[in-house]
């Protein structure tokens, strides 16, 4: 059954993080809330290899801890 999901815009979600969040921390925050990477390149501004490079990189690192 599909179930009715809100979806709110990538600078609402972002007011949940420090300010002085960096891209990395950013980029990982709004991959674990579901958001392409399609939908962070063009919110933040960065290109979709370096979005799956932090992808591969932070929450490989998360999984294996």
């Amino acid at each position: 059954p599909v179930q009715d999901q809100i979806k709110v815009s990538i600078p609402t979600a972002l007011k949940e993080l420090s300010p002085e969040s960096g891209k990395v921390d950013k980029v990982v925050f709004l991959l674990k809330k579901g958001y392409t990477h399609f939908e962070i390149s063009e919110e933040l501004g960065l290109a979709m290899p370096e979005i799956s490079l932090i992808e591969t990189i932070k929450l490989e690192r998360n999984r294996r801890m």
